[in-house]
């Protein structure tokens, strides 16, 4: 708990911090920051038996090489097993799973790797914002952190490239904004959600592009969808 609320409180102590240096003295505050990050990385990255879909997506990791796979669950985790093939409709995170378990079959790099995804977008999200960008690192921390990122790796996944979206949506990179945005779908179809910030495209080619995509998401992932509707949407 006291790692939990250090991750919190810091950045809070820094937005205050950036107040009261001087330009010249900007410089601790980044050393700070990257150190700050970095003890974050840390934590997320090595964290071990710790979120609330840990046992679902260490099933899932253990499944690409033997579907048959049993693995002894600790006590008080969920134990029900998802296989990886639930992740199908979900490509980008589908592939991501069988990259890191054939290059380096640890569940530890893979939470790394998701966890430097994770931090490093969030962070970018965040400098668009100048100096408030350690209020709202902070306000983030509180819940989209400790909680999504090590509770519910791929939400927490799509979240991430939602929020490359969002940044390169910011500064006017209308393509990057959109190669970044349907990662993000292929991560997690939720974040579908957010297609209305495409509408007002003046690229027609980009709009005929997500239209047809999205008719094939239909198609073939329609029970996911329905799925997906009940439990966020619906009486789930």
């Amino acid at each position: 708990m006291i790692t939990y609320s250090i991750i919190i409180i810091i950045p809070f102590i820094l937005a205050h911090l950036d107040i009261k240096l001087y330009k010249n003295e900007k410089f601790k505050l980044d050393i700070l920051w990257i150190s700050y990050l970095l003890f974050s990385l840390f934590i997320f990255g090595t964290r071990y038996q710790i979120g609330g879909d840990w046992n679902n997506y260490y099933a899932a990791f253990l499944s690409i090489s033997d579907p048959t796979l049993t693995e002894q669950m600790s006590p008080g985790f969920n134990p029900n097993r998802i296989e990886l093939s639930n992740y199908e409709d979900s490509l980008i995170f589908y592939l991501l799973n069988v990259v890191i378990k054939y290059l380096f079959n640890s569940f530890v790099i893979f939470n790394l790797i998701c966890s430097v995804i994770f931090i490093y977008s969030i962070n970018k999200f965040c400098k668009i914002l100048n100096s408030a960008k350690y209020l709202v690192y902070g306000y983030f921390a509180s819940y989209l952190s400790i909680v999504v990122h090590l509770g519910y790796v791929r939400q927490s996944l799509a979240i991430s490239f939602l929020a490359l979206a969002f940044y390169f949506y910011l500064k006017n990179k209308t393509i990057n904004s959109f190669i970044y945005f349907l990662i993000s779908t292929q991560t997690h179809i939720i974040t579908a959600s957010f297609v209305p910030l495409f509408i007002k495209l003046k690229n027609v080619y980009l709009i005929i592009t997500f239209l047809l995509l999205g008719i094939i998401l239909l198609i073939f992932a329609w029970d996911k969808i329905y799925l997906y509707y009940y439990y966020y949407l619906g009486e789930g």
